[in-house]
């Protein structure tokens, strides 16, 4: 029940009695609470000349950092005997230290001023107007008031270090980088002799060759080791908003993608990010401004419900140069595999690294006696689909979210290679 509707009811009510009881001191009480009333209802349509000014000491975090947020409010006007603070960000962002609401009388030119440490959690928002309420001292009459304060808060994903990521696209661009180039050049692995040719370098020749051939000397031949051009694709269909916990596939995905893409590019490969979903496209580029941009798209992205990329079917092909290298993150449908092994029939190099939705929602199911034989009968079932797409040419990382990135992808990488890359390495 309000108080403007007890004060209401009281003064109602000594009026009846003191009619009642022909009692004008019954009367007289009324007056207080009556004149009370209409000084509020007077001042009821009155703005608040509050100014509230909001400043994170960043805009611009890692996830699971911690921002400090400092809320002045001015008062602008006249003196206000009950001002009520309120900032919705805690409803957003974990509150670690102080108060994000205040309570307090202020005086003309007066400030209050909260200051409050939040926890950042993936994402690009604006953070939500500031909730003001004033009145006087009962609070008869309060006014509330939505003060905008134009923040923004980006906060990057926190993904897991991988070391390196080993493809061998049919295309390189003419960069030193890590990956074999397949002709000869300057490199570190051996690839081959040829004639000498005069202005090779003395410390080039082969001598063992040379003494078996007096008349002819031989040079050594390296590798060209290059970099590529190379396309991350994150899958953004609905598929992707599995929960488990408190943190869906989707954020797996995600962090996924900004580790992979981190390694990419200090290896020095020319990278670029697209959504499949939301229809987000990262321009490819180099270094350490690029991982920027990828690491600001993923902290915007969302799962998407839209039906323009509810298929790969509508995988646009336009944006990746012929022959470059690309690597989808997604958990897979059953009707992805033709358009995937129609990318690698087009010339495309394919990595899929795949979260195991699975195991992932099988986690927190409850006991079943039919559950363990239908967990089972869809693990066949995927294990059937990334053998098929083994076969089509397309290399497939079952990645359950439990096991360590860096490992899996090292393992299965190291499994696709010629043998004769793994002889160099051990």
């Amino acid at each position: 029940m309000s108080r403007f509707f007890l004060l209401v009811s009281l003064v109602y009510a000594l009026l009846l009695a003191g009619l009642g009881t022909l009692n004008a001191h019954i009367m007289v009480l009324a007056v207080p609470p009556l004149l009370y009333v209409g000084l509020s209802l007077l001042r009821a349509n009155q703005s608040l000349a509050i100014r509230c000014r909001r400043v994170l000491n960043r805009d611009t975090v890692r996830e699971g950092d911690e921002v400090q947020v400092i809320l002045t409010v001015t008062n602008e006007g006249e003196e206000l005997e009950r001002v009520e603070v309120l900032d919705p960000v805690a409803e957003l962002y974990p509150v670690i230290e102080g108060e994000t609401s205040a309570l307090a009388a202020l005086l003309p030119g007066e400030v209050l001023k909260l200051q409050y440490t939040i926890r950042g959690q993936r994402g690009a928002i604006s953070l939500p107007p500031v909730q003001v309420r004033g009145g006087e001292t009962l609070g008869i009459s309060p006014r509330w008031e939505a003060q905008e304060t134009k923040t923004k808060l980006m906060v990057l994903p926190d993904y897991p270090h991988v070391r390196r990521v080993s493809v061998r696209p049919l295309h390189t661009l003419g960069f030193t980088g890590p990956i074999p180039a397949r002709r000869p050049g300057s490199g570190t692995d051996f690839y081959g002799v040829r004639n000498y040719q005069p202005g090779d370098p003395l410390r080039r020749i082969h001598w063992r060759a040379t003494a078996r051939h007096v008349d002819v000397p031989f040079t050594t031949e390296f590798e060209q080791e290059r970099i590529a051009n190379i396309g991350i694709i994150l899958d953004t269909r609905p598929e992707q908003m599995q929960e488990s916990g408190d943190r869906a596939l989707f954020e797996h995905g995600v962090r996924a993608a900004a580790a992979l893409a981190d390694a990419l590019l200090r290896d020095g490969h020319r990278v670029g990010l697209l959504l499949y979903g939301l229809g987000t496209w990262v321009f490819p580029g180099y270094g350490k401004v690029q991982r920027e941009r990828i690491l600001r798209a993923l902290a915007s992205s969302e799962p998407s419900t839209s039906k323009a990329y509810w298929t790969l079917a509508q995988f646009p092909t336009r944006f990746f140069p012929a022959r470059s290298q690309l690597l989808f993150i997604s958990s897979l449908r059953a009707e992805d595999e033709a358009t995937l092994l129609r990318l690698r029939a087009f010339g495309y190099s394919v990595l899929v690294v795949s979260p195991d939705p699975i195991a992932f929602r099988a986690e927190n199911l409850p006991e079943d006696p039919l559950l363990h034989l239908a967990v089972r009968l869809a693990r066949i079932e995927r294990l059937l689909l990334l053998r098929r797409l083994r076969q089509g040419g397309v290399i497939p990382i079952h990645w359950s979210v439990s096991q360590n990135l860096d490992q899996v992808v090292a393992s299965t990488l190291l499994r696709n290679q010629p043998m004769r890359q793994i002889r160099e390495r051990f």
